[in-house]
């Protein structure tokens, strides 16, 4: 009989990521290359523990192992390099033989599966309480940096184990005419807001207790005024937001516009808890704080009043509920896998579909408990290694396949994916995608992530004589439209002020990026959901006039934080109504272009997969819809996918290895595509409270 459970606190768990990368790594060679071996979970573990301490002390000096890696990695781990690795890090090598071995006896059509194997449980953004993270593959990282995808080198482990796969050559390859989604979607209904959202505050909050520690922050608020409640609030140093376990991030005077502290709720905002803290510290800001918070774009007040109305306990049934149909998404594409797969993967598949059924099980105790924010966690990491397991299972499948699977679930009936490459189209970064009744259609073009998106597409409208309209650091200045500070606050960064004046040539135009927060959901509730798209082009139309009053502008808007959880099928519309309005009402407009981060807060630990997306409005009665900024955008992302571009606006390093041996953007896809149908899952049930 089951134990009860939880017997202890998440922080006292030992079970690392490196443990489970590991036990996972064992279990698929076990199945291909060791059919009669030992399959006892003790045998499983010893394997796990001794070479999660090996690993961990070769690794513990990553600055010496710089050179034999770099050279290894440029000569492609050439028989020479190879022999010297052996000797330098052998048990690294150890498992790339065992990884070798695997992808030998199953061939190339899993090459998706080796790469998934060879970075299982790999987070671009470290630090977290948790989040279960492998930090051998984080060697060579900082603790808590944000390892933005081809931003930087991969870390030296997860670039040996990767080159047992030989690099492909469609990532070289031409685009091909854009694959064309018809999408059923329209605007319709009351305007609903998301679940996840951050709240931005203008001043550092203080820590109970009072600590120097940056790793988590417990139970934050303005200074004197503590949270009167004695459950434990904790927020995890994260070097990103968006994940479902609550996230931090702060910064000091002259980092911003005021020193600053960034809460980022994650999927506890079905928490009453963590709501009531939220609002709390909400209310104990003065009018000054009040102002910079508004500015800064935090989630609004009559957001979180609503969502801590509605919700209340309902909030715990459904994350529950969230967490099941995940587990009933994994199993299911799991059980395909190992239907469609080589015999030799049957034994693995059906060890992670025992897997799967463990945590099935754990939640249903945990249901009993949930209203304690300990056991709540649990539930968070549960849904972690579920994404990880149903990537699993996706990895082996094609696209079309995970539409089958996933379609013959009750949850998911009405899903109607968003995300297309069907076969022949796995490596395109563009496509089109065509919206039911609205005006405007979209050509979507895929990066690997918002910065690299913002920065290309920055570069080629200065080219057509678009000069940026440029920020500074400015309280007076500062609105809930501001773009996002990575843009303008260094320097470098090309929204900067100094950057903008380097700019030399005749640019008669301005490019004007503008920010969507997550402060807007409140100008929006009780209305329909087309008068919010209406009020939202409103709002910033006035915007626009007072930046660039009579001027030929080509708009930007980074819509990353105000989309939160919401599928596309509520996303896009909105987004179509807004530029559809913009277009009409605005004199001197002469293009619209949407920008987003993607896949942070809907992949639970799959972040590495990450994508950033362009949208190019078009109206979809145009007899020739393909543009030519739209074409050479999607040509740019090619060499940015082949890792042959310098993306990054701060660090100014050329990647290695990110394109993951040419299977990145299948992957993303891939990933896009599951994402698509469990938030469109979720969004159904979570929907259905604002009734």
């Amino acid at each position: 009989m089951f134990r009860k459970f939880p017997t202890k606190p998440i922080d006292e768990k030992k079970k690392t990521g490196d443990l489970e990368q590991l036990g996972i790594i064992w279990a698929a060679y076990q199945a291909v290359l060791e059919e009669s071996g030992d399959w006892t979970p003790e045998a499983r573990k010893k394997f796990s523990r001794d070479y999660e301490g090996l690993l961990k002390s070769e690794l513990a000096s990553p600055d010496s192992l710089n050179d034999p890696f770099s050279r290894a990695s440029k000569y492609n781990y050439n028989p020479a390099w190879v022999s010297n690795l052996e000797q330098s890090v052998p048990f690294v090598m150890e498992v790339r033989a065992m990884l070798s071995k695997v992808f030998g006896k199953l061939g190339p059509g899993y090459r998706q599966f080796v790469v998934n194997l060879a970075l299982f449980d790999f987070r671009t953004a470290g630090g977290g309480r948790a989040r279960k993270s492998t930090q051998v593959l984080r060697s060579g990282a900082g603790v808590y940096e944000y390892a933005r995808p081809f931003a930087g080198p991969l870390p030296y482990a997860a670039s040996a184990w990767l080159s047992v796969v030989p690099k492909s050559d469609a990532i070289d390859a031409k685009p091909s005419d854009p694959e064309v989604i018809k999408l059923p979607f329209k605007v319709s209904g009351m305007y609903v807001p998301p679940t996840r959202f951050t709240a931005t505050f203008p001043l550092t909050l203080a820590r109970t207790p009072p600590t120097d520690d940056k790793k988590t922050l417990v139970n934050p608020h303005v200074t004197g005024k503590p949270f009167p409640v004695s459950a434990p609030i904790k927020y995890a140093y994260l070097g990103s937001f968006g994940f479902a376990e609550p996230g931090y991030s702060e910064w000091g005077e002259g980092d911003g516009e005021y020193p600053g502290t960034r809460l980022s709720l994650g999927a506890y905002s079905l928490h009453p808890t963590y709501l009531a803290h939220l609002k709390f510290v909400m209310d104990a800001m003065d009018e000054g704080a009040i102002e910079g918070y508004k500015k800064y774009g935090g989630v609004g007040e009559k957001h979180v009043g609503a969502l801590k109305d509605r919700l209340g306990e309902k909030g715990l049934k459904l994350a529950c509920d969230w967490v099941r149909e995940l587990a009933d998404i994994a199993c299911a594409l799991v059980t395909r896998a190992r239907e469609n797969s080589k015999p030799e993967l049957a034994a693995f598949f059906q060890f992670i579909e025992e897997k799967i059924q463990g945590r099935v099980t754990k939640l249903l105790e945990l249901e009993k408990v949930v209203a304690n924010p300990e056991a709540f966690e649990y539930v968070w990491v549960f849904e972690s290694t579920l994404w990880e397991f149903a990537f699993l299972g996706a990895s082996c499948l094609s696209a079309d396949e995970i539409r089958e699977a996933l379609g013959r679930l009750m949850s998911l009936k009405s899903w109607q994916p968003s995300v297309g490459f069907s076969r022949g189209h796995e490596h395109d970064v563009r496509d089109m995608v065509l919206l039911g009744d609205t005006a405007f259609a979209f050509e979507r073009i895929y990066f690997p992530s918002g910065t690299s998106a913002a920065t290309v597409l920055h570069e080629l409208l200065v080219e057509r004589g678009f000069k940026p309209h440029p920020y500074k650091l400015d309280r007076s200045k500062l609105s809930t439209f501001t773009p996002y500070f990575e843009f303008y606050l260094e320097e470098d960064a090309f929204l900067n002020e100094k950057q903008v004046s380097s700019l030399s040539g005749d640019l008669p135009k301005v490019q004007l990026w503008l920010n969507l927060s997550d402060g807007l959901h409140s100008e929006f509730m009780g209305l329909s959901a087309e008068d919010a798209g209406l009020k939202l082009a409103t709002l910033m139309r006035e915007c626009i006039e007072a930046c660039v009053p009579n001027q030929s502008v080509c708009l930007v808007i980074d819509y990353t934080k105000i989309t939160g959880d919401m599928p596309n099928s509520k996303l896009y519309p909105l987004l179509a109504v807004m530029a559809g309005a913009l277009k009409a009402h605005v004199e001197k407009l002469r293009r619209v272009i949407l920008l987003r981060s993607n896949l942070k807060y809907n992949t639970g630990s799959l972040d590495r997969y990450q994508s950033g997306e362009i949208l190019v409005p078009w109206k979809s009665g145009s007899q020739k819809p393909s543009s030519d900024l739209a074409a050479r955008l999607s040509a740019r992302a090619v060499e940015v996918f082949a890792g042959r571009e310098v993306n990054d606006i701060s660090q100014g390093v050329l990647p290695k290895d990110w394109e993951l041996r040419g299977e990145y953007v299948p992957l993303m896809k891939k990933l896009y595509l599951l994402s698509d149908a469990i938030t469109s899952g979720r969004w159904k049930k979570y929907a259905k409270l604002w009734k």
